[in-house]
Order: structure tokens, then C-alpha cells, then sequence
């Protein structure tokens, strides 16, 4: 019996593991699509005048398009290639500004409350990963009633004892901010509670659900620290608790504009690398019109031996992480590996958690997120160029010919 079970154990593994390596694979191809469609719809935006009929059709395809770009990430969550980009947030803010979208997106026959705790902590999460977890759970609970009902979605501090963690093994003590999913909905029992988080149990029928929802809001969820709690009892509707460690009072992060029209912009030469020839023709036209000099290259063999020619200053390389013969972080390395290195921006649309990439990552390389709007591309740009000279903002920061 216990060959049996560690058997069946090993094939689950393996077929998630197989169904990993797909997805990401699947969702660098996509990203590199999208965000080909997101560089276009905002050069067009920036270029339209905002009372254009154009604009409008424009501005839904840039929505769309982010809907896509959202359900690609969640591809990356569940096979853990998310690059995650942690920021004090107050939890009030995600569940605030999705009201409304959740309202439209549960049935009329269900009442949706939402209660802000007073006075709540900060949490350093990805923004847009809690909003992943929130749109998740909250539809999922949308689904567990439906003859209509109540969703309630609450936020409050708490702080959790020795005697909660004991019972409660993924949890850690300390402060924590809570979001707490009430629905007065069909409950479940305790067997199906048991394996809600398992990938791939569903208990909705043949074509309704993939079971990769839950699954992939649990894992958000403890990559970012935390824990979820659930109870439920059949024909008394079910809570869902998310418990996130607080980094109390911490100075919030300056809000960020995300429209069309300014972005940060410089002179500075930088070495742009990319094997997709779309993408780089995207990011380079971008990159000109906000002053900068684009050197080309697509992929890390070609672009060393250009620095090596290269008798002008190059003050950044901007390179894809994933590319053939030479990716850009191997690329960093050796571009680094002189008396005058090169700040280095890595972007890619997934990585392996478990890569040395990634750890480079974690442990403070600069990157950046596929796709990206035109904003995202200038301030982080803007932001890698100052922090590696800020003394000399705005100047070539170092000479790159060897």
C-alpha cells in the first residue's frame, strides 16, 4: 500500500512538473506577443488626442490586452517562474480599487460588502499578485453560491501566538493583516476542504474549472510569507482567511502615474539585447523617442563582441534573461568582469524560482517584467541609471570600450 500511494505521489509530481515546463514556455512565448501589442497600442495612445474616436478603440485593446497579460501571469505563478516585486502596500488599497470590477464580475443574485479595517498595517507584497489572490477568491466564492447570496470581504490586524502556530504549521507568530472572504454559500465538507488546495481538484463540473485557481492563490500566498485559513461548514457558507505578515507603519511607496503621456527620459548610450526581433524593434523605438542612443544586439555573443568594438560609452545594458548561446545575466557577468562595469537591467517574461538568475534577482539585480509599458520601460531605466552614479544624473556613467 505505501509503494502504491508513493507511487501515485511521484506521478502527480512529475505531471505537474510536466505541465510547468509547458506553461512557462508557453507564457514566454505569449508575453513576447503581448507586450509587441502593448508597445503599439501606447505609441499610438501617446500620439492620438485623447478625444479621438481612435483613442477609444485603442484604450480597449490596451485593457484586453492587460487581461491577457494578467491571465499569462498566472501561468507563471503556478509553475513558480514569477518574478515577484514586493512593495509596502495597505491591503485596503487592491480591495478598493477592484470593487467594482468584482461587483461586475459576480452574479446580480449576490451581494458584495466590503469592510476596510480602520488603522491597518502595511504588508510588503506584489500588488499585483494580492490582486491575482483577491479576484481569485473572491469568484471562487461568487461560484459556491449559486442561487445568490453574500460575499463578504473584510481586512483587520491581528497578531498571531504560540498556540495559533502550533496548530497552524505554515504560520509564523507576530503582526499580521488579515483578508477574510465570507459567503453565505453551499459550504464544504470536510474531505473536499482537505484537498482544495491540491492542483487540479475541482469540485465544479466537466469545462467549469481547471483547479489550478486555489492552487495558484495558496502558492501566491505563501510565496509572499503567508498563510490561508479556511472553514466552512455544508449549507453554512465558508470563510477563507489570507494572513499576511505586517511591516507596520513603513512610508508607502510613491504612487505611480500609468498613463500614456510623460515617462522620464535621458541621453545615455545603453546596450539593448533581445533574440525576439519584434520585441527589440519595440524597446528601441521606445528608448529613441525618449532620447536615449540603442545599441542592438540579439543575443549575448553578439552583443560582447559589440562592446568590445564599441569605442562609445555605454551606460546601460538592457538584455533578456532567456536567449540562445548567451543569456543576458551571463552576458552581465561577463560585461562586469572589467575595471569598468556596466550597470545591467535584466528583463524576461518568467524565471525559474529555483534558478541562480533568480537568486541574483532576490539579492538586488535590477530587473524588469515582460511585457512592459513604455512607462515601466522609462522609469526603471531612469531609476537603474541613477542609482548606479546618482552624483552624475543625466551623464554618461561609464566608458564601456575594452
Amino acid at each position: 500500500m505505501a509503494d502504491n500511494n508513493s507511487q501515485e505521489q511521484r506521478r502527480k509530481t512529475q505531471q505537474i512538473e510536466a505541465i510547468g515546463r509547458l506553461t512557462t514556455g508557453a507564457a514566454q512565448d505569449l508575453n513576447n506577443l503581448l507586450a509587441m501589442i502593448l508597445s503599439c497600442t501606447e505609441r499610438e495612445l501617446a500620439r492620438l488626442p485623447a478625444d479621438d474616436r481612435a483613442a477609444a478603440s485603442f484604450k480597449e485593446i490596451d485593457s484586453a490586452t492587460r487581461r491577457a497579460v494578467a491571465r499569462a501571469h498566472q501561468l507563471l505563478d503556478f509553475s513558480r517562474s514569477q518574478i515577484y516585486d514586493p512593495k509596502a502596500i495597505n491591503l485596503n488599497d487592491p480591495i478598493i480599487k477592484m470593487e467594482r470590477m468584482l461587483g461586475r464580475l459576480l452574479s446580480d443574485e449576490i451581494e458584495l460588502v466590503t469592510v476596510p479595517g480602520a488603522g491597518l498595517d502595511l504588508v510588503e507584497v506584489d500588488a499585483g499578485q494580492i490582486e491575482q489572490v483577491i479576484l481569485g477568491l473572491a469568484v471562487n466564492a461568487g461560484d459556491a453560491m449559486p442561487d445568490g447570496g453574500k460575499l463578504t470581504i473584510r481586512t483587520t490586524n491581528i497578531t498571531l501566538d504560540e498556540d495559533y502556530v502550533s496548530e497552524h504549521p505554515d504560520a509564523s507568530t507576530g503582526p499580521h493583516c488579515v483578508i477574510s472572504f465570507h459567503d453565505t454559500g453551499q459550504g464544504m465538507t470536510a474531505s473536499v476542504m482537505d484537498r482544495i488546495f491540491e492542483p487540479f481538484f475541482t469540485t465544479k463540473g466537466e469545462g467549469k474549472g481547471s483547479g489550478l485557481g486555489l492552487a495558484t492563490c495558496n502558492g501566491i500566498v505563501m510565496q509572499m510569507g503567508g498563510h490561508i485559513e479556511v472553514s466552512s461548514e455544508v449549507g453554512q457558507g465558508s470563510t477563507v482567511q489570507v494572513y499576511l505578515p505586517s511591516v507596520g507603519s513603513t512610508k508607502l511607496a510613491p504612487a505611480r502615474e500609468d498613463e500614456f503621456g510623460d515617462a522620464p527620459s535621458g541621453h545615455e548610450t545603453m546596450l539593448l539585447v533581445e533574440d525576439e526581433p519584434l520585441v527589440r524593434k519595440l524597446a528601441s523605438r521606445t528608448l529613441r523617442d525618449l532620447g536615449y542612443t540603442v545599441l542592438e544586439a540579439s543575443n549575448g555573443v553578439e552583443a560582447e563582441s559589440l562592446a568590445n568594438e564599441c569605442s562609445e560609452t555605454i551606460d546601460l545594458l538592457l538584455a533578456d534573461v532567456v536567449m540562445p548561446q548567451m543569456g543576458g545575466a551571463e552576458l552581465a557577468r561577463h560585461l562586469g568582469g572589467n575595471d569598468h562595469e556596466i550597470p545591467a537591467l535584466l528583463m524576461s517574461g518568467y524565471i525559474d524560482s529555483d534558478s541562480d538568475v533568480a537568486g541574483q534577482l532576490r539579492s538586488g539585480a535590477s530587473f524588469l517584467q515582460k511585457p512592459f509599458k513604455r512607462g515601466d520601460l522609462a522609469r526603471k531605466v531612469r531609476e537603474v541609471l541613477d542609482g548606479s552614479n546618482p552624483s552624475r544624473e543625466g551623464e554618461p556613467a561609464v566608458p564601456a570600450g575594452r
